[in-house]
């Protein structure tokens, strides 16, 4: 058995010439293009400023005041101490000398003032108690009188039937506060009849239709308590 001949492999035709610079003349192109969208987009780029020190002057408010002073960079540079001019010490005044021994001659008194018509000075600065004049030379008013409540009047109490049927009598004395407008603020009993209709029966009428006039103190009125005793007797009612 005879082995078969071996075939040559086949031979690869060579690239045309115009083939060749086309290929070549495209990866020039490609590469400058790169090449020019990576400068265009470095060159984009906000250029980057250095930083501005704006120097700073800060001065403390002190007896002997020190300026600091911050140069460029932010750095502090030298103190410089400044301090203030004393204030100038008053000079104390200067007395002329008299011409009686030579001591310095004193201040006049103020004049006085006289408030009356006549010329003269009212009689002291207050007028108290007896003194005729008050503050300024003006008179004192008097004092209005002071007393307590005067009784105007009014109607008798009711003599009760239940006590004239069963023979009661008996004298009540009544407390009755009267209010600075001269109304009656409250009656009670100060001293009983002993019979308790008798009592009521004199509170309610002094309750119901008595009228006082108030209490009065320098002039002013004010409240006060005033007394009102009844007699029931006979049959009958007096005021004592």
């Amino acid at each position: 058995m005879t082995a078969a001949p071996s075939q040559p492999p086949p031979a690869i035709a060579p690239m045309p010439a115009r083939r060749r610079f086309g290929i070549a003349t495209a990866s020039s192109v490609t590469c400058h293009l790169l090449l020019l969208l990576v400068i265009g987009l470095l060159s984009g780029r906000a250029p980057t400023r250095p930083p501005i020190l704006i120097p700073i002057e800060l001065t403390m408010a002190e007896a002997a005041a020190d300026t600091l002073v911050l140069g460029p960079g932010g750095h502090p540079e030298a103190p410089q101490k400044t301090t203030q001019a004393p204030a100038a010490a008053p000079k104390p005044s200067e007395q002329k000398p008299s011409s009686r021994g030579g001591r310095a001659a004193s201040a006049p008194a103020p004049p006085k003032l006289l408030t009356s018509k006549s010329g003269t000075e009212p009689a002291g600065p207050e007028g108290v108690g007896e003194e005729a004049a008050g503050p300024g030379g003006q008179e004192e008013k008097p004092a209005g009188p002071t007393r307590g409540p005067n009784i105007v009047g009014g109607s008798r109490p009711m003599y009760p039937k239940d006590a004239l049927d069963q023979g009661l009598e008996g004298r009540v004395t009544l407390s009755v506060l009267i209010t600075a407008d001269g109304a009656v603020s409250s009656v009670t009993v100060a001293k009983s009849s002993g019979h308790p209709i008798l009592d009521r029966a004199a509170v309610r009428a002094v309750e119901s239709n008595w009228s006082f006039q108030p209490a009065l103190e320098n002039g002013e009125p004010v409240s006060g308590k005033c007394s009102i005793t009844f007699s029931f007797s006979n049959a009958q009612v007096e005021r004592k």
